[in-house]
Parts: C-alpha cells; sequence; structure tokens
C-alpha cells in the first residue's frame, strides 16, 4: 500500500518544512535584513552626493567642499562594502545550516520508512532529491530571500529620491514598469514546469548510473557493456535538451529585461536632457537621477533570477515533502505494548504474505520452541528472507499470524522487538 502523499494535498503546509528552520535561524535572518537595509542606504546616498558635487563645479564650488564630499563617497562606499559582507555571512550562513537541518531531517525520515518505500522507490530518485533538490531549496532559502529583500530596499529608496529630484522624470522612468509582472509571471510558470521535468530526469539519470554500478557484474557477464552506455547516452542527451530548453527562457527574458532597460534609459535621458537646457532642473540633479536609474538595474534584473529561484526552490521542496509526508506502514499502533523479555518461542499460524500482490508465502504454520535450532531451506525467492524480515515486523502484516512467545507480534512494542531479535 502507499502512504505516500501528492504534494497538492500539502500545498497549504508546503513551506512549513522550512519555516521551522526559519524560525530557529531568525535571529541571522534579522541582522541580515538590517546590513542589507544599511548597505543600500549608505550606497544610495553616493548619487545624491553626486549631485552635490557637480552643482559645486557648476557654481564654482569651494574645491576643499568637493574634496570632503568625495572623501565622504569613499568611506560611504567602503562602509557599505563591510554591511555587504554582513549581509552573506548571515543568511547565506543560515540558509547553509537550514540545508544541513532539512538533510538530516530527510536522512532520519527515510530510515524509519518500511522497506516497502525503498521497492517502489529507485535509489537513484531518493539520492536526486537529498542533493539536487536539497540544494534547489537552500538557493530559495538564502539568496532568494537575499536578493528579495535586497530589491525591495532598493526600489523604496531609490524611488524616493528619484520623486525627490524630479517628480516628472520618475513617473517617466516607472511606466514601463507596468509590463514587468507581465514578464515575470510568464518567466515563473516556465521555470517550474521545466525545472520539474528536469528534476525528475536527473532523479532517472542517477537511478540508472546507481543501478548500473549495482550490477555491473551481470553487465560484464552478458557482456551489456555497449548497450549500457548507448541507454545512459540517450538519457543524457535528453536531459541536456531539457537544460537547454531552460537556458532559452533565460537567453529571452535576460536580453528583454536590458532592452526595456535601454529604452528607459534612452527616454529618460530625452526628457531630462530637454528640462536640463530648459534649465527646470540642474545638471546634477539629471546626473543623480541616472544613477539611481542604473542602480535600479540590477534589482529588476534579480527579480527574474529570484523567481526562477523561487520556482526552483519549490518545484525541489514539493518532491522532498513527498518523502517527508510518506508515513511508514509499520509502527506502534499505541496503547499499552509489550516490552518482554522475549524467551524466544516462535508460531506461525496459516501465514501468507505478498509482494505488490505477488504471492511469496502461503499458508505456513510452523512453531519452534526457545532455543532450537531450524533451518530454512528453498530455492531462490521462495521467501526465506521475507519469512523472516515479518518476525521483527519489517513488514505490515495482519492479526493472529505470527506470536512470539504466545504474543502477537502487533503487540509488541517494535523497539523492543526488534533490538531483542536484532
Amino acid at each position: 500500500m502507499n502512504n505516500s502523499s501528492s504534494p497538492d494535498d500539502h500545498q497549504f503546509g508546503r513551506f512549513t518544512t522550512v519555516t521551522k528552520y526559519l524560525k530557529r535561524y531568525r535571529r541571522h535572518l534579522v541582522l541580515g535584513g538590517v546590513a542589507i537595509v544599511l548597505t543600500n542606504a549608505l550606497m544610495l546616498c553616493l548619487p545624491y552626493i553626486t549631485k552635490l558635487i557637480f552643482d559645486d563645479l557648476e557654481n564654482n564650488g569651494s574645491p576643499d567642499r568637493i574634496l570632503r564630499l568625495v572623501l565622504l563617497s569613499i568611506g560611504l562606499a567602503i562602509l557599505a562594502g563591510v554591511f555587504r559582507f554582513f549581509v552573506r555571512r548571515t543568511i547565506i550562513w543560515a540558509s547553509r545550516h537550514i540545508e544541513y537541518d532539512l538533510r538530516c531531517e530527510l536522512f532520519a525520515h527515510m530510515l524509519k520508512l518500511s522497506p516497502t518505500f525503498y521497492h517502489r522507490t529507485r535509489t537513484g530518485d531518493i539520492m536526486a532529491r537529498a542533493t539536487n533538490d536539497l540544494e534547489a531549496v537552500r538557493m530559495m532559502i538564502g539568496p532568494g530571500i537575499m536578493h528579495t529583500a535586497n530589491t525591495i530596499v532598493t526600489l523604496v529608496i531609490a524611488i524616493a529620491f528619484m520623486a525627490y529630484l524630479s517628480p516628472k522624470l520618475t513617473l517617466y522612468a516607472l511606466l514601463p514598469t507596468v509590463i514587468f509582472p507581465v514578464v515575470v509571471n510568464r518567466l515563473g510558470n516556465q521555470v517550474h514546469r521545466r525545472f520539474l521535468r528536469i528534476q525528475q530526469h536527473f532523479s532517472q539519470l542517477t537511478a540508472t548510473v546507481q543501478e548500473s554500478m549495482a550490477g555491473i557484474r551481470v553487465i560484464k557477464a552478458y557482456r551489456q557493456e555497449q548497450a549500457e552506455s548507448e541507454h545512459f547516452a540517450d538519457m543524457s542527451d535528453e536531459y541536456v535538451t531539457l537544460n537547454l530548453g531552460m537556458a532559452r527562457i533565460y537567453a529571452a527574458f535576460f536580453p528583454l529585461i536590458l532592452f526595456l532597460a535601454s529604452g528607459l534609459n534612452l527616454t529618460v535621458l530625452y526628457l531630462g536632457g530637454l528640462d536640463v537646457m530648459d534649465g527646470t532642473i540642474p545638471f546634477g540633479t539629471l546626473v543623480a537621477f541616472f544613477g539611481y536609474l542604473s542602480m535600479l538595474m540590477w534589482p529588476v534584473v534579480a527579480l527574474g533570477w529570484v523567481v526562477s529561484l523561487y520556482q526552483r526552490g519549490t518545484a525541489s521542496l514539493d518532491r522532498i515533502n513527498n518523502i517527508l509526508h510518506t508515513r511508514p506502514e509499520v509502527a506502534d499502533h499505541g496503547g499499552n505494548l509489550f516490552k518482554g523479555p522475549m524467551q524466544g518461542r516462535i508460531e506461525l499460524r496459516d501465514l501468507s504474505f505478498s509482494y505488490n500482490g505477488r504471492p511469496v508465502l502461503d499458508g505456513i504454520s510452523l512453531t519452534i520452541e526457545a532455543g532450537q535450532t531450524v533451518g530454512l531451506v528453498g530455492m531462490t525467492a521462495a521467501g526465506k528472507t521475507t519469512l523472516v524480515s515479518l518476525l521483527p515486523r519489517l513488514y505490515r502484516l495482519p492479526r493472529g499470524r505470527i506470536f512470539i512467545d504466545g504474543r502477537d507480534v502487533n503487540d509488541w512494542e517494535l523497539a523492543a522487538l526488534r533490538r531483542q531479535i536484532g
């Protein structure tokens, strides 16, 4: 029976997997947020200082004042660099630790799952989720949060400065941004679908390598090296094709953003130049305005990358949640469970068992007294290992089939049962 749950069943609680870790490292995230605000506040002062320098140059200002403004710019840039270091030292540090904690949680949970889970799930798929998918989730948490906060802070402060310098030019500069949500939404939907397919195919690719290496003796014995190489090459070609499809999306998106940004710069340059020639605004104001406009370009471009990180991260998080939401088929049912000590008398009563509908054991009845030695003999796949695996309840078993010391194995506490058998 498959107890795994689809990602759609847990859509509402998708992020609960990581939010508990975000709370654990909230101190680092808060400090990182403060560092982001200070970094951008300092950097966004530089264009305004540049305006003051140009104003002094136009008005034959004091060389000492100009020198002080230049030194102030250098000092602010150095201080902003220090705070930028702390941004990465806190937020990226936290994301690495969240990745570590989530990987440990995933591994610990997989140790609790029943063998049937591993019968129906390829090892390569599990490895892909524990490596590539976890890295995608980390990128969503670390760089994703960092660049999102950086974009928001930069937009707020830069637009405030721009509106102070020239409300009219600010309006012209912001009008084209109405199309950004449409472009970003289309990008996000495409990235999510394609990245999910890429990760699923990467799982198959990893599983193929793992199975080939595990069965290398069979491959060599039957001279199947060439066939396996061709099969792997076909799968690799498809993986490359899927990634090239993703690359085409980026190849179209980022030039489009840069084209819009260039058109915006030319528009502001033309309109702002007219205002300067009319004497409406000083030349230094136009220079500062362009400084802020250029600072907005990277956050706008980064916004597309953040959307990509988010879509990649959510696709991978769904795949990780699919494992974390899988419950062990065999677990203590609660109540007064027996813990032993165990004497060792084993009784099988009309025991039957099937793997995915394929009968393995059929009507086995047997009594083994404590201290008695019994050998199980049979052909390969006759059910010897399965019978022994049922004693510690590695698989789900109906009541009334196996008894240890006269007590149904379903009434034993799992930890005590397995410890004494092991």
